[in-house]
């Protein structure tokens, strides 16, 4: 069915975009709340959380090579390397 002829959008139809609005707009809201979270955990407890042996600049490298060991964040920054996009599901 034409959705432009009929004029009519389902609410199925509109589900996953209706998802993507909440998402981006929780993202505003948090930022608006917590302005410094851009620099300081919203949870004081992970400020001092301890990082492992490895220098801060290596483990960023291997985070934006998808080396990190974990499998969904690898596949996640490998498909940004090569296609520079990420699935609205990998990025959660």
């Amino acid at each position: 069915k034409d959705m432009h002829a009929s004029g009519k959008i389902t609410k199925e139809q509109t589900k996953t975009f209706g998802r993507r609005l909440f998402w981006r707009d929780l993202a505003y809201f948090q930022l608006k709340g917590f302005p410094s979270m851009r620099h300081v955990p919203i949870r004081s407890h992970y400020k001092d959380h301890p990082w492992p042996g490895e220098s801060r600049k290596s483990l960023l490298e291997k985070w934006q090579q998808g080396r990190t060991g974990y499998p969904m964040v690898d596949a996640a920054m490998r498909e940004l390397w090569a296609t520079g996009w990420v699935q609205q599901s990998a990025r959660m």
